[in-house]
């Protein structure tokens, strides 16, 4: 694995998913289920995260990949 950033830097990210997700699905236009359905989560985890609740560390990583996506 290729170091393309610092644990700091993966642990800020880590710390606000929530509005990193959330401001990611505003400038894409998207509904909460919209974005829930397009990244393969159910709405209700989703607006968890958004509200900033705690998650799995699996949920963050399909969100972190969904975002990086084409």
């Amino acid at each position: 694995m290729t170091d393309l950033t610092t644990y700091s830097d993966m642990a800020d990210t880590i710390e606000h998913i929530g509005a990193i997700v959330r401001e990611y699905r505003r400038g894409r236009r998207l509904s909460l289920r919209a974005a829930a359905t397009d990244a393969g989560v159910d709405p209700t985890t989703l607006h968890r995260i958004e509200s900033g609740e705690q998650v799995r560390h699996h949920t963050v990583a399909q969100l972190l990949r969904w975002m990086d996506a084409p």
